[in-house]
């Protein structure tokens, strides 16, 4: 929910509660106002009849707003407040007045003098004022709202456009687009927090690159001087000890070589270098990459059972395409044992490959950082010896980075992934 929309649906709800509260204060007042004028006016109009009746004048009765009636003698002058119900004929209905009743002895005569005013009903009274209140009400949270939406869409302009710019922000693209100001002091501290956040950013990316693509360089250099050397050496006379001593370093240098190359890799793709994103069908790369490995698979006698339902359409960078299928397959492959059995499946928003594998693999670190998954029970073939454990972290990185799904899990003997849409 936006905070504008969220600020006036409180402010709403903060006046639908103080409403009734303010309807009732406001009754309550100006009932009491109300009362006290009539009782002044009832006052004034029982002070004028008695100086009338004083004067011997004759005060005729209006019924029910005037009676007078002479009553028998009484000790002591008073007065008595309250409210009576008078039935009304021509309206079918008691009204509610407000009464003055004056016991005064005039001239020698005692007189019950009754004065009453006519009382707005409490119940039309209030009806009304919650009308009017209600109406105004509405008026004022109309413009409100309607002040405040145009009025927040200009303050929040700059906001929106600065969200926009972080949310199109690439570590790939040359420039970053200006950030807009604002004379709010806020968004002022905002826009210049973001444009120092986006050129750390952008600095410590290509510092990053730069140092991940030398490494790599100055890395294999001497490495395959290296490995050129121990091969120019091996052509030589040795003795067997010295000869498996040359061939393990040779083995270790070509392994050091590959550890490399799939570390570049890795980082090449958490800094998202590789963006040329294109539909890519990869049930067919999977076909192509099983004809390339051919010879592979028949040095081990597999079975390669193929089951296409439909295509594996998505959008990735054909680098990346080629790179999780040879990974995928060259895993099933090394780690399934000769004349074993390797099954793909296929389907528009998923790809399984199923083979035969341990019982104890440790599927929670999988697709971690050189994990092998090896078995103290089980002799460690040459297949887990020259894996550089990467090869599946590889393929979770490709497939967190374009938004793909994928997890395995071990049934049978059979070592079952999945990569899912």
């Amino acid at each position: 929910m936006k905070l504008i929309k969220k600020s006036n649906r409180n402010f709403i709800w903060i006046t639908v509660l103080v409403f009734p509260l303010a309807c009732i204060v406001l009754f309550l007042g100006l009932q009491k106002i109300s009362m006290l004028e009539i009782d002044e006016k009832l006052l004034l109009l029982e002070n004028r009849i008695t100086k009338q009746l004083k004067e011997n004048k004759t005060v005729s009765s209006l019924a029910p707003l005037i009676v007078i009636s002479e009553i028998k003698n009484i000790t002591k002058e008073k007065k008595v407040w309250g409210i009576a119900k008078i039935y009304d004929k021509e309206e079918g209905e008691k009204d509610n007045f407000r009464e003055l009743k004056s016991y005064k002895k005039i001239n020698g005569i005692s007189y019950e003098i009754k004065l009453r005013e006519d009382l707005i009903e409490g119940e039309d009274f209030l009806f009304l004022i919650a009308a009017v209140f209600f109406s105004i009400l509405l008026l004022v949270i109309f413009l409100l709202y309607y002040f405040n939406k145009k009025l927040s869409q200009k303050i929040w302009k700059p906001f929106y456009k600065n969200l926009k710019i972080l949310k199109e922000f690439s570590l790939q693209k040359e420039s970053v687009s200006s950030f807009e100001d604002s004379d709010i002091d806020e968004f002022k501290e905002l826009k210049t927090a973001l444009e120092e956040l986006t050129k750390k950013a952008k600095t410590d990316y290509v510092t990053l690159k730069e140092f991940t693509e030398n490494a790599s360089h100055e890395i294999q250099t001497p490495l395959a001087i290296i490995s050129l050397n121990l091969e120019d050496i091996l052509q030589g006379e040795h003795t067997e000890s010295d000869y498996k001593k040359l061939n393990s370093s040779m083995q270790s240098i070509k392994r050091l070589s590959k550890i490399n190359e799939k570390l570049l890799l890795l980082a090449k793709i958490e800094n998202q270098q590789f963006s040329s994103s294109k539909s890519i069908d990869l049930t067919q790369i999977i076909k192509d990459k099983i004809e390339e490995l051919e010879l592979l698979i028949e040095s081990k006698n597999l079975e390669i059972r193929q089951n296409y339902n439909d295509d594996f359409v998505i959008k990735l960078d054909p680098f990346l395409a080629n790179t999780l299928i040879i990974n995928l397959l060259s895993n099933a492959i090394k780690f399934t044992p000769d004349n074993g059995l390797i099954e793909i499946i296929c389907v528009s928003d998923c790809i399984e490959i199923n083979n035969p594998c341990e019982d104890n693999i440790d599927i929670k670190n999988l697709f971690e950082r050189f994990t092998k998954n090896t078995s103290k029970n089980v002799p460690v073939n040459n297949s887990r010896q020259n894996s550089v454990g990467l090869g599946l972290a590889i393929v979770k990185k490709i497939t967190d980075v374009n938004n793909l799904k994928i997890n395995a899990v071990v049934e049978n003997k059979t070592f079952k992934i999945f990569i899912k849409k």
